[in-house]
């Protein structure tokens, strides 16, 4: 049985986070749902950062889907992501946004080279590859 596990992050606005994944790690959008009360915005999009799903949420759209959970969706802060990537300096070297670097890339004693920075929803996201 093949299994895998993604992230869904809760943002208010997918475009301007899916704007930032892009200049920042690089990603792909994969898919986006258009919201129904703008069909202008995105209340739901897959995006993929080295091989990577992640999928990005509206509030409303989860309120939408859980009626129960309204007014208790709380974004950022609550989820850290490690990636593992080919070349964690290189990216880290081609970040536009550096105004929310958490930790400067630094080699660890578990053989990986990692930076950690804050998206724009406040998500902690650890990029990281093996040393060589």
């Amino acid at each position: 049985m093949s299994q895998s596990v993604f992230p869904n992050l809760v943002t208010n606005d997918i475009e301007s986070t899916i704007s930032w994944y892009q200049r920042n790690l690089d990603a792909k959008t994969k898919m986006s749902l258009p919201s129904k009360t703008n069909p202008h915005k995105a209340c739901f999009a897959t995006i993929s950062v080295a091989g990577n799903d992640i999928m990005l949420q509206t509030v409303e759209n989860i309120e939408d889907k859980y009626p129960s959970l309204k007014g208790k969706i709380y974004i950022g802060y609550s989820v850290a992501l490690n990636l593992q990537v080919t070349d964690a300096q290189a990216i880290y070297d081609s970040l536009t946004d550096t105004s929310e670097v958490v930790a400067e890339p630094m080699d660890t004693f578990y053989q990986m080279r990692e930076f950690t920075i804050k998206d724009p929803n406040g998500y902690i996201l650890t990029v990281a590859s093996l040393l060589n």
